[in-house]
């Protein structure tokens, strides 16, 4: 068994620390009013509420980027991009890789890259399927990877970060393949104004049904606070899960606090 160091920033900002390495993941710092659109569409305006509890330069030094997505500023924001050249790499999908350029691994479904960690130790990286909306929506949405992280000592299991996605069949080939000690799962139950009945991310209920699926030791909610266009909170959340016996699995962590989590 291996302990981790793991702080939650904010939205799907998180510090993983692994074998004295310093992993973040999309990186958001800006401060509330920040916003933008989806393409450029009309009723797809989302808004930061709230401010960052850090600066970028706080979260110094670092030697990995996990990247889901670069065309969200929920996920990605002028400030988290101050970051690329501080570190040795940036993972994430093939299209943020072209568009990026410096220092960039892109990845598809499954593929996978080796990360040197600083006790000598290997870390492989996984990329996993999302899903960021319902059927079809990839071409309004763009491409989206989540991640596995699995290394040496891992008693229980992989380290899982879902990424921005709903709930679909990708998540049953996640739980065949890997078995799962943490997971980080994105909630929020995104939505637009433009189409209020969709959503883009777990729903707390969804959230629920990918767990019993994944069947985590650990689960650690993240992407459900501070935006416009998030529709279920952590209220949400815990009232879904006091309804199952997976309830006992949540660890909500307090916001810039590192939490130790046994993996």
């Amino acid at each position: 068994m291996q302990s981790i160091s793991v702080t939650h920033f904010g939205t799907a900002t998180v510090l993983l620390e692994i074998g004295g390495t310093r992993i973040l993941t999309d990186p958001v710092f800006g401060e509330k009013g920040i916003s933008d659109s989806v393409m450029r569409i009309p009723g797809t305006k989302y808004t930061k509420l709230t401010d960052s509890i850090v600066k970028y330069e706080d979260v110094l030094p670092l030697d990995y980027i996990l990247l889901s997505h670069d065309q969200h500023i929920d996920n990605l924001d002028s400030e988290g991009r101050k970051l690329f050249n501080h570190v040795k790499k940036i993972i994430t999908t093939k299209a943020a890789a072209k568009r990026i350029k410096h220092n960039t691994i892109g990845l598809t479904d499954f593929q996978s890259v080796e990360l040197d960690l600083k006790n000598g130790q290997k870390l492989e990286l996984i990329a996993t399927p999302c899903r960021h909306g319902p059927p079809l929506s990839l071409p309004f949405v763009g491409p989206v990877i989540g991640f596995i992280l699995k290394w040496k000592d891992q008693a229980d299991g992989a380290l899982y970060i879902s990424g921005d996605t709903v709930l679909f069949n990708g998540i049953n080939e996640i739980a065949q393949r890997y078995k799962i000690s943490l997971a980080l799962l994105h909630f929020g139950a995104a939505k637009m104004k433009i189409s209020n009945c969709l959503h883009y991310t777990f729903t707390a209920n969804e959230g629920l049904k990918a767990a019993e699926i994944l069947n985590p030791k650990t689960i650690i909610p993240i992407h459900y606070e501070g935006w416009s266009h998030f529709s279920d909170s952590k209220k949400e959340v815990i009232d879904t899960f006091s309804k199952s016996l997976l309830e006992k699995k949540l660890l909500w962590l307090k916001m810039g606090v590192p939490q130790v989590v046994n993996i």
